[in-house]
């Protein structure tokens, strides 16, 4: 079983952490929580693998629990973008994650109730949001104008998650079941859980959808609606199932939060000094977030196996061997290859240009190298 520790604790708010998420491939975090308030934490240098966070900016404007967090992608696809933040207060507030101003540009108005999830879909450039005012909507922004596309009406009782699928919809409610809406706006498939809430739903890279409720068990769903898998570890309720490239991270009332691989396996359980972990997230360079009712927020690291020493981008370079020496197009090339020892001693090539690198990304087994003049 794979073991995580904690590198890092991130303590600014009075309360219960609701709602954590990554942003910019994890140079950034944040975070809402019940004192109302949401903060943005940033990687202090470039490197983000070995740069502790720091705390950036603060975003008022809810004046009650914040749940719900979405990372809106600027319009270029570099960094920054927006932070859609809501909660208690009914109201979708969208921030600056370029401006960082405690002013939000904008205020999405419709939901009568705690807003306790949102949701962004960077293809289809759509919003979706969903209530304990029993609806789900879809929010659609042109020309910098936000307004709301769609109100999906039908479920009976609190609506405690929504994902976009494709150009469907899907959200789960307090009944214990999931529905598939189309484009139109219609329930076109109902997926029966079980008599308590669905609290969670996430896409798996696979395809399928697995669902986590107060029953404490995950369930995996065929596209056709059938549970072909149910996945037992926590003890009470579980707050949140998430996808990462290779299985999923759960967290819930249970002090815990839990890795699943791919085949369903729990290899690690992350435990925590409270009660309740609300919310967990992870970056793309596999470090893993909860955010727990004591207001901190823990990140992790995957530790070394025993006997193994954690190697990162650096020490890879250690028995880099040279495979050729050449000019191209005027530009000195060295071709080197490297061991890789997370993957098994495999070996990977890159080309140095200039035999100057300006960028090295270390995700997970594979090495990114950008490379040029300053």
């Amino acid at each position: 079983m794979g073991a995580y520790q904690i590198v890092q604790e991130l303590g600014r708010h009075d309360s219960d952490i609701k709602t954590v998420v990554s942003l910019d491939g994890g140079m950034r975090l944040a975070c809402g929580a019940r004192d109302g308030l949401v903060s943005v934490w940033t990687r202090q240098s470039g490197d983000v693998t070995l740069s502790p966070y720091a705390f950036e900016a603060e975003f008022r404007g809810h004046e009650a629990y914040v749940n719900s967090l979405a990372h809106i992608p600027s319009k270029d696809g570099e960094s920054g973008g927006w932070l859609a933040s809501g909660g208690n207060s009914t109201m979708i507030l969208i921030h600056s994650l370029d401006t960082l101003l405690d002013e939000p540009t904008t205020s999405l108005i419709g939901h009568t109730h705690n807003v306790c999830a949102l949701h962004y879909c960077d293809l289809h450039k759509l919003l979706a949001s969903s209530s304990w005012d029993c609806t789900a909507r879809i929010w659609k922004c042109e020309r910098d104008d936000w307004r709301c596309h769609q109100v999906l009406e039908g479920h009976q009782q609190a609506v405690w998650d929504v994902k976009i699928v494709d150009i469907a919809s899907r959200s789960s409610q307090a009944d214990g079941e999931i529905r598939l809406w189309n484009a139109g706006g219609e329930a076109v498939q109902r997926f029966k859980c079980c008599p308590e809430p669905v609290r969670s739903i996430s896409l798996l890279s696979t395809g399928e959808l697995a669902s986590a409720s107060n029953d404490s068990i995950i369930r995996i769903w065929s596209n056709t609606g059938e549970v072909i898998a149910s996945l037992s570890g926590h003890k009470d309720y579980i707050y949140q199932v998430i996808a990462m490239r290779r299985g999923m991270i759960s967290c819930g009332e249970d002090k815990t939060a839990r890795v699943w691989d791919e085949c369903g396996e729990q290899i690690a359980v992350l435990s925590h000094p409270c009660t309740s972990v609300w919310s967990v997230t992870s970056t793309h360079n596999g470090l893993v977030v909860t955010g727990g009712s004591d207001g901190i927020v823990r990140v992790w690291q995957q530790s070394a196996p025993c006997g193994q020493e954690k190697r990162g981008p650096a020490s890879a370079f250690e028995n880099a061997d040279v495979q050729d020496n050449k000019t191209v197009g005027g530009v000195d090339q060295v071709v080197i290859e490297i061991d890789i020892a997370s993957a098994g001693a495999r070996r990977a090539k890159l080309i140095l240009v200039r035999n100057i690198p300006r960028f090295i990304l270390w995700f997970g087994q594979v090495v990114f190298a950008i490379f040029g003049q300053s």
